[in-house]
């Protein structure tokens, strides 16, 4: 099995690859304990679903994590230069600027997004 930093592609924005590669690495050998203790009493196919699961489990998070670290970027990188719309003059990245100004005041907002970028809510 392939765990860790390098099983994963992301961008290094919150470290999201990282922390996914020992979440990963932290479940497996949960997974594996569980595999071996049931191995010595069921057949093999019923033990084989755990690691389906496990497998299941974790590209379904690595997806989700994919999904954030490319919103995460999108918004990031939003360009002075383009207009929000053809007629409105304000720019992408002034849009941001000001919704992140606004929305940084907010202590539940800090909250959630030290909690995203670390990754500690994921499992």
């Amino acid at each position: 099995m392939l765990i860790g930093d390098a099983a994963h592609i992301h961008s290094p924005a919150g470290g999201q690859g990282m922390n996914l590669g020992l979440r990963d690495a932290i479940y497996l050998g949960e997974v594996i304990t569980k595999h071996v203790k049931l191995s010595e009493s069921q057949p093999s196919v019923v033990n084989d679903a755990i690691l389906l699961d496990y497998a299941t489990a974790r590209h379904k998070r690595a997806l989700e994590v994919i999904g954030f670290t490319k919103t995460l970027l999108k918004v990031g990188g939003a360009s002075y230069s383009e207009r929000l719309c053809g007629w409105l003059p304000i720019s992408q990245g002034r849009m941001r600027d000001w919704f992140l100004w606004i929305a940084g005041k907010s202590s539940i907002f800090q909250g959630r997004m030290t909690w995203n970028l670390s990754g500690l809510g994921r499992r």
